[in-house]
């Protein structure tokens, strides 16, 4: 009997979980076709989730983080398996050119496609039927992408529109100018790209998280930690809406595509 039941016990709060997921992200696609939220409105909700939402989520599951806790092979799973995507899709991107602009191209993509709204789609499901630990490694792993995966891509995407751009120089410039010149500015965007890595929310959210984990253990004056919770609690429905709203397209030519990607969406 008890092995009958393990099956409803899992099922049940699955389906919780997708069917309250798929009702935010039906809320975004209806308000946004219905022309209920405006473009400026929809982006004001992305970077609230962003800039400020997103980086609580992180702060409040670090601060109190236990490191005992962790499941350190799982999230080595996470990263290996991005990191394979990651991969893949620049060098797919670079099959079909290797010009200044496609390496440009495939950095993106790259991004594109590793960058996805995880926390939005996978927490609310996968903390219905895993532990807690689960959840954790969810968090951990946005700072490992922002911090090894991104700046890989955003590289490839300087790099490439800085060769386009000493390739518009006037003719009388040399090769080995150019080289010289395209080498010292890839020196300059990496540094630059580390530095607004490390400015940018999640990555401070993260780098306070680990300060206050380490030199508070934890213990946070009660309004900051309900401020902090208040804001994490608001980014899980506001990525769900904002993700239905993306699926809506405005026009009768991209119809079509904005029910394929409601369709993909849904699988």
């Amino acid at each position: 009997m008890a092995a009958e039941a393990d099956p409803q016990s899992f099922m049940e709060p699955l389906l919780n979980a997708l069917t309250f997921t798929l009702m935010w992200i039906g809320c975004g696609f209806v308000m946004r076709s219905g022309g209920w939220l405006t473009d400026a409105e929809v982006g004001g909700l992305s970077r609230f989730c962003g800039m400020l939402s997103l980086p609580c989520a992180l702060f409040a599951s670090i601060v109190d983080l236990d490191w005992s806790s962790v499941d350190w092979t799982l999230l080595l799973g996470i990263f290996v398996s991005k990191s394979i995507i990651f991969t893949l899709t620049m060098f797919a991107s670079l099959l079909r050119s290797r010009s200044h602009e496609a390496i440009a191209r495939a950095g993106l993509f790259a991004i594109l496609c590793t960058a996805s709204n995880d926390i939005a789609f996978s927490l609310t499901i996968i903390s219905a039927i895993f532990p807690a630990q689960y959840t954790r490694a969810i968090y951990l792993f946005v700072p490992l992408q922002f911090a090894l995966l991104n700046p890989v891509g955003l590289m490839m995407m300087e790099y490439g529109s800085s060769a386009m751009r000493e390739q518009q120089l006037p003719q009388r410039a040399t090769a080995g100018d150019c080289g010289f010149s395209l080498l010292r500015a890839g020196g300059t965007k990496l540094l630059l790209v580390f530095l607004s890595t490390l400015a940018s929310p999640v990555m401070l959210a993260t780098l306070l998280g680990l300060a206050a984990n380490v030199c508070l253990h934890g213990r946070l004056p009660s309004a900051i930690r309900q401020f902090v919770q208040l804001g994490a609690n608001a980014y899980t429905p506001t990525a769900l809406l904002t993700v239905g709203t993306s699926l809506s397209a405005v026009g009768g030519s991209a119809a079509g595509a904005a029910r394929l990607d409601g369709i993909s969406a849904l699988v």
